[in-house]
């Protein structure tokens, strides 16, 4: 059995939606984006979720860690999914997820006791 992925304008290729999914701290931004009270989280509280979602094995101290997880945020994780238009960062660095179909679908996969109504 095959399921069709929904049609939508400028439609993303799956490969790319897989590929932005495939990475730890993504999914963890999805789920912590999905659970935020409010349309829209504050990328400092993001890196925070984001910080307590992932684990760290390496010896780093707190803050050390914070602005790494904060540059990658920054410069790689969000505008991945900014790609796949999962999700859209505002001038004000306040990310929101798009709440279209296909993320719906997509936090069911990834966070099948998080996804809200």
């Amino acid at each position: 059995m095959t399921s069709r992925m929904p049609e939508r304008e400028g439609r993303v290729p799956l490969d790319v939606v897989l590929s932005a999914l495939a990475h730890e701290e993504r999914r963890a931004i999805f789920r912590s984006l999905d659970r935020a009270d409010g349309d829209a989280m504050a990328l400092d509280a993001l890196v925070e979720r984001v910080m307590d979602q992932v684990r760290d094995d390496g010896m780093v101290g707190d803050e050390k860690r914070r602005r790494d997880v904060q540059t990658a945020l920054h410069h790689v994780h969000l505008p991945k999914l900014q790609e796949c238009r999962l999700i859209e960062l505002d001038d004000t660095d306040r990310v929101r997820l798009v709440g279209d179909e296909l993320a719906r679908e997509i936090l069911a996969l990834v966070d099948p006791d998080g996804v809200q109504g």
